[in-house]
């Protein structure tokens, strides 16, 4: 029995977006603001259509690796992603804002062991958020700025 969870989380930051885009764009950049992964794409550089990505996220004791291909992208805005076995999907985008820029990561993933899907999709909302707020201190705005929830 399989189970699923959904997440859309986002960020305001004073930050022009192309700075932000140059880091959430460029797959290479995750280990500098997402905790525990690392991360190979192709080709290297920002997403274009058509990457490639190789993640292995450690989360919950366990290495998880998930192959992807990157497809919609809107150069310096926005693009999505899913795994070649269809169990994770989700989008990246950086919106312009009056103040600076808005970093919304979206994800859904299917999972195994169905009744567990809720308690791993609130540890893993909660780690997303923590990245978010690492994001913020790589680009040097402050980490204290409210995390908004989808």
């Amino acid at each position: 029995m399989s189970g699923s969870f959904s997440h859309e989380v986002s960020i305001d930051l004073p930050v022009a977006p192309a700075v932000v885009w140059n880091i959430v764009g460029d797959y290479g950049r995750d280990p500098d603001w997402r905790r525990g992964v690392r991360m190979r794409h192709e080709p290297a550089g920002l997403v274009q259509e058509g990457t490639r990505t190789f993640e292995d996220l450690k989360f919950l004791g366990s290495v998880h690796r998930t192959v992807a291909r990157i497809a919609d992208v809107v150069p310096g805005r926005a693009f999505r992603f899913r795994s070649d076995d269809g169990a994770v999907e989700g989008f990246r985008r950086v919106e312009s804002t009056p103040g600076g820029c808005r970093v919304v990561l979206g994800i859904s993933v299917t999972m195994p062991f169905g009744p567990m899907a809720p308690i791993v999709g609130w540890l893993y909302r909660r780690e997303v958020r923590g990245n978010l707020r690492r994001l913020a201190a790589l680009v040097g705005a402050p980490t204290d700025v409210p995390i908004l929830q989808a």
